[in-house]
Formats: structure tokens, C-alpha cells, sequence
């Protein structure tokens, strides 16, 4: 969170659809979101750069997937929580996500409610 307490997240999916309609989401639940990003090379350097408290990532996008990028957020930014945003199930991929260093995984199909939440208490 920033100095007045306020959320702020990077979004990260390569599917524009998913990536406009969830960040407007997001605002409207009082985020504010610092980036929108279509790949995991550019949502780490907008991480890097902007240092917002969360970053909420697709699992799988084109070369760099979102457990890679929790990884190297991890390594180069750890002041920033990765959660991963997936529509898988499987365990073993929800294990190497946090072993990855992602503070958090939340389903696609969660309620907003659930996804703020998860954004929350990952910061």
C-alpha cells in the first residue's frame, strides 16, 4: 500500500479484454492501479519502476508466464506481493506458484469481492 494506505496494483493478462475489464473493476472497488500490462516482461519493469504494493498477474501469457514473473518480482522488487490469476485448479501449479514467491493465487472465476480480498491481504 502506499503512504495513505491506498492499494495500488499492476494488472497484468495478455488478453485485452480481461486486462481493460479487470482493472476498470478494480478502480471502481477503490484500487488504484498503477499499470496495465499485456506481457510479464513489461508488468516486471513497470514493477520495478513504480513499486506498487501488489501486482495480480495471469499464469500463463506468451514467453514469460506469471510464475516467472512472481520469481524474478520476488528477487528484484520483494516490497511488491504477486498474486497469480488463473483459471486452474491444479494443485502442483498452485504449489510452484508460491514457491515461486506469488503471495497469492485467486480463480478467474472468484467474485470481484474475493479478488480485492486476495489483493488486500497479499499487500
Amino acid at each position: 500500500m502506499d503512504a495513505d494506505g491506498a492499494l495500488t496494483c499492476v494488472v497484468a493478462d495478455d488478453h485485452p479484454a480481461v486486462l481493460d475489464s479487470l482493472a476498470r473493476l478494480l478502480r471502481a472497488h477503490g484500487i488504484t492501479i498503477a499499470a496495465t500490462c499485456r506481457t510479464a516482461e513489461e508488468a516486471l519493469e513497470k514493477v520495478t519502476r513504480l513499486g506498487p504494493s501488489v501486482a495480480l498477474v495471469d499464469v500463463y501469457m506468451e514467453k514469460m508466464g506469471g510464475i516467472e514473473l512472481a520469481r524474478r518480482v520476488a528477487a528484484s522488487a520483494p516490497e511488491t506481493a504477486v498474486v497469480l490469476y488463473t483459471g486452474s485448479t491444479d494443485r502442483a501449479l498452485l504449489q510452484e506458484a508460491l514457491d515461486a514467491g506469488a503471495r497469492g493465487v485467486v480463480l478467474k472465476e472468484a467474485p470481484l469481492a474475493d479478488v480485492r480480498r486476495a489483493l488486500s491481504m497479499a499487500a
